[in-house]
């Protein structure tokens, strides 16, 4: 896989930690499914925010455009499966986003994230310092006109993991608003929010 390969030529640092990870997996017996799982999880907690926080607005832009797709795809399809998506701590071990969502969608997911990692490693940028609070507030707005009780949804979704549908379409409304900003200022709304995230 290409991204691999960057990470691994590029940073021998975090490829070693998921190397260490996927080793570690094979010397507990864990199946494939469960090492291919620690090997993402490195990716999402680690390598996905390092680029990011590097990479230019149009990259992330390219790559939130992919969640959305996928979050939307799932919020059509599966709203439980959504979930699990936006609330990491909620999937099981047999939860397997390459069985929810089509090829051509998780396709463009790594594309954008190879992308986005190989831009940030050849070209780093330094983000613009923007203050989000004014976007976070159009886009909050927007979403309540669709949805009144959404910042509710978004704000405490382990609350209401009963109602999938509606927190799904909560996230999906606010992602979307967050795409439809301009790309440096969707950007950083999306390195605050991954920000808040840690």
């Amino acid at each position: 896989m290409p991204l691999y390969a960057i990470v691994r030529d590029n940073d021998p640092k975090m490829f070693k930690k998921i190397a260490n990870r996927i080793a570690e997996g094979v010397r507990l017996g864990k199946s494939l499914i469960e090492i291919t799982q620690d090997a993402q999880s490195v990716f999402a907690s680690e390598v996905v925010p390092k680029y990011l926080m590097r990479a230019s607005p149009g990259a992330v832009h390219r790559y939130w455009r992919t969640q959305v797709d996928e979050v939307r795809h799932l919020n059509e399809t599966d709203p439980d499966s959504c979930v699990a998506y936006l609330l990491p701590q909620l999937r099981t071990q047999a939860y397997k986003l390459a069985d929810l969502v089509p090829a051509h969608v998780l396709k463009a997911d790594v594309d954008a994230l190879t992308s986005l990692v190989e831009e940030a490693i050849r070209s780093p940028v330094s983000p613009i310092e923007i203050k989000v609070a004014d976007d976070l507030q159009k886009i909050l707005g927007a979403v309540s006109k669709k949805m009144p009780d959404a910042e509710q949804l978004i704000g405490e979704p382990l609350k209401h993991v009963r109602e999938s549908n509606r927190v799904c379409t909560a996230f999906l409304a606010f992602y979307s608003e967050v795409l439809a900003l301009p790309p440096v200022n969707s950007a950083a709304v999306v390195r605050w929010m991954l920000d808040q995230g840690r």
